[in-house]
């Protein structure tokens, strides 16, 4: 199993990964395209029994507030017209009245004449719908818009879609240590007992995060790995992570045996991302919270360590070991670029996060992990100088290749054009000018204090 496979279990990939940028939006919904935020429709209703708009929410047991579900529309082209969904508008209410600012989504799927489509859409619990919800359920009403094939455009609705407030089943009990935090059921505990074991290795997975990023996020808050009610995501990132009650006894049992669940600390590894300077695209993003992770794993799970990882590649006979730290990521991560190298047609917007995390574990194992370690305290430092943050997915590369030149201190833009990236000599050159990197990439440490590789 790959790196790209465990997170398709673990995230929502890149739509969760927004979870800290859209949350607080009014309008927000989210979906695993592309948003739009286009007023409410005003066009005129579609004529009776012509186009159906149906949709039910999953869970089945509700949406936990400031939490995240499912919508699951069905089309259905009673007409004789072909029709585009265009785009879906979404309004909520609670005790009978609109809540927030509408939500709008573009769609763009086509439903042919006399067929059916269907549409999903992960959306959003506002905190102050469920506030209000007190004595009712609240609902939605979900309306799309049309255009026909000679432009005209219209409507079509759906019934109020209601929606329960999930709420787990018994009180959370915190546990802190001196950096993070377990919230869970109290029930847990009962067979939960190595709570301070774990506790100790995630408050050094969070100070080794420290260590590499130089960043320390949400103020220093004590971090947090909270239960919530089943939603469409094993866990996603935030303050404070939020952990899906269904993998919560699994998850447990891993710690109880001294195996370290990957899913924890790369969401960990999310929180330690530092602004809009270095992530490209959802696979960059990804990858960002693995490199964290794969630092963790280096530094702690080492070969006379008592803490392990369990490997998703079994051996002859399918048992899956727990390995080192080392030997997880260079097994699971070095290879993983090789199919892309050896395809010359693929460009380097379709590179997947695996392969990500090859391209930069390779420079680790080559040059230590000093050079990265300066690496992000550059982009601290030229965010605090004001210095504008690149402008496009071509830009952060090129710039994560100008500074890694003078972190390295050998000239990375060929390792950059071999694996296609779209960096020339002259526009790492241009970035380096730009962004004054002489000046402001921090020295390197002392020879007595640098990691090994």
């Amino acid at each position: 199993m790959t790196l790209t496979e465990l997170l398709e279990i673990h995230t929502m990939h890149y739509a969760l990964d927004l979870v800290d940028m859209l949350a607080k939006a009014p309008w927000v919904a989210m979906v695993v395209v592309v948003a739009g935020s286009a007023a409410l429709a005003t066009a005129a209703p579609t004529p009776a029994n012509t186009f159906a708009i149906t949709a039910e929410s999953t869970p089945a047991g509700g949406w936990v507030s400031d939490g995240y579900g499912m919508l699951h529309f069905q089309f259905a082209n009673q007409g004789a017209t072909d029709q585009t969904v265009v785009k879906l508008s979404g309004q909520w209410h609670a005790n009978g009245k609109p809540m927030r600012e509408p939500w709008n989504w573009d769609v763009g799927q086509a439903v042919k004449a006399g067929e059916t489509g269907t549409f999903k859409l992960q959306s959003w619990m506002p905190p102050n719908v469920a506030d209000a919800s007190q004595k009712e359920t609240p609902y939605v009403v979900v309306t799309a818009t049309l255009k026909a094939a000679d432009g005209t455009e219209s409507t079509a609705s759906t019934a109020p879609v209601k929606v329960p407030i999930a709420r787990l089943p018994e009180p959370l009990k915190l546990v802190k240590g001196k950096l993070t935090g377990i919230e869970v059921m109290e029930s847990r505990y009962k067979t939960f007992n190595h709570t301070r074991q774990t506790l100790a290795f995630l408050d050094k997975a969070y100070a080794a995060m420290q260590e590499l990023t130089g960043y320390t996020p949400y103020d220093g808050h004590v971090l947090v790995y909270r239960e919530l009610p089943d939603n469409p995501s094993w866990a996603y990132a935030g303050d404070p992570i939020m952990i899906n009650t269904r993998f919560v006894a699994s998850t447990l049992e891993e710690w109880q045996r001294g195996e370290i669940s990957f899913g924890w600390i790369h969401e960990m590894g999310h929180c330690f991302d530092f602004g809009g300077w270095y992530i490209w695209n959802g696979a960059a993003s990804e990858f960002q919270a693995n490199f964290k992770l794969g630092y963790v794993l280096d530094t702690l799970v080492t070969s006379d360590s008592d803490m392990r990882i369990r490997s998703w590649r079994p051996l002859v006979g399918g048992e899956k070991p727990v390995i080192d730290g080392r030997q997880f990521i260079d097994g699971h991560t070095l290879s993983a670029g090789d199919k892309y190298l050896a395809d010359a047609t693929r460009t380097w917007d379709t590179i997947g996060t695996d392969e990500i995390h090859a391209f930069f574990i390779r420079m680790v194992r080559a040059y230590g992990w000093d050079p990265f370690k300066r690496w992000y305290r550059t982009y601290q430092i030229l965010e605090d100088k004001g210095y504008p943050k690149p402008e496009d997915a071509k830009a952060r590369i090129q710039l994560t290749c100008a500074i890694l030149t003078q972190t390295i201190g050998v000239d990375q833009q060929p390792t950059f054009a071999l694996w296609r990236f779209p960096v020339t000599a002259e526009d790492a050159k241009a970035m380096t000018e730009k962004y004054e990197l002489s000046k402001h990439v921090p020295p390197a440490p002392p020879a007595s204090a640098k990691a090994t590789r």
